[in-house]
């Protein structure tokens, strides 16, 4: 079953990847102006799911974000530590989107990984978080 649960939200998550080239004929050019400037306005944000949210929003629409205001959520984002599954995420999420921004080396990131389809209470979030984070860190999780 988990591994049903798996491969569901890797299709699902594959699925959204591949309808992103689509989304810039959609919007007018007004419409992709205003959610440019709400995701640059985001990533000044301190809060990593903002930062997230808005790198990856800007690279969908093709912006990149400026290299220097890119190499401080870099060293911002490299420095945090990495508690919980949720700011593995987004800590890899992050770094994945910059240009020039190397993936530290997160020393809980496998065990966090690996804990999540142990959990007794399994919830997909933290399935689909743990699979993300394991992506975008080319490691193979143990699953049951």
């Amino acid at each position: 079953m988990r591994l049903l649960s798996a491969t569901v939200l890797l299709l699902m998550a594959e699925c959204v990847f591949c309808a992103i080239p689509f989304l810039n004929t959609y919007l007018d050019p007004a419409s992709k102006e205003s959610l440019i400037k709400v995701f640059l306005e985001a990533v000044e944000s301190k809060e990593l799911n903002a930062i997230h949210h808005a790198v990856s929003g800007l690279r969908t629409l093709g912006v990149q974000v400026d290299a220097a205001k890119s190499k401080v959520i870099c060293e911002m984002v490299q420095k945090t530590p990495v508690a919980d599954l949720t700011k593995l995420y987004h800590v890899v999420g992050i770094i994945s989107e910059l240009k020039n921004c190397a993936q530290p080396t997160i020393s809980s990131a496998k065990e966090l990984i690996d804990a999540a389809p142990k959990a007794t209470k399994l919830k997909t979030s933290d399935l689909y978080l743990a699979l993300f984070a394991a992506n975008k860190l080319r490691m193979k999780g143990e699953y049951p």
